[in-house]
C-alpha cells in the first residue's frame, strides 16, 4: 500500500511553471520529489556534472590504493602509521565534503519542516 495517498493540485502562472520546470530539470529529480524536498524544508541542488562522478571514482580508487599500502605497511612496519592514518582521514573527509557540497540539498533555516520519510 502506498504511503502517499494525498494528492495536491496547484495552479501556477506561466512564469512560475517555467521556473519550477527549470529547477526540476537542473536537479534531475521528478517534480513530485523536488516539491517534497521543498515542503520538508530543503532546496535540492542542481545535478552535478559528469566530471563530479569521475572525480569521485578517482578519489575512491586512491583511497583503495592507500588501504592496500596501509595493510602492507602495518604488517612490515615500514611506514609511519600515525601520519598515514591522518592522510586517510583527510581523504575520507574530502570525499564527504565534496558529496555534501555537490549533492546534498540545503536546509531551509525557517519554517515548519517535516521528515521526508513520513
Amino acid at each position: 500500500m502506498r504511503k502517499r495517498r494525498n494528492e495536491v493540485r496547484v495552479r501556477l502562472s506561466d512564469r512560475e511553471a517555467a521556473l519550477l520546470e527549470k529547477n526540476v530539470m537542473k536537479s534531475g529529480m521528478s517534480k513530485e520529489g523536488y516539491m517534497r524536498h521543498l515542503i520538508c524544508g530543503y532546496v535540492p541542488k542542481a545535478a552535478p556534472p559528469r566530471d563530479y562522478y569521475d572525480m569521485m571514482m578517482q578519489l575512491y580508487r586512491i583511497g583503495n590504493n592507500i588501504n592496500q599500502i596501509a595493510k602492507l605497511a602495518h604488517m612490515t612496519g615500514e611506514i609511519n602509521a600515525v601520519k598515514y592514518d591522518i592522510y586517510v582521514k583527510m581523504l575520507e573527509d574530502a570525499i564527504v565534503d565534496i558529496t555534501k557540497a555537490v549533492l546534498m540539498p540545503e536546509r531551509i533555516e525557517d519554517g515548519d519542516n517535516i521528515n521526508l520519510e513520513g
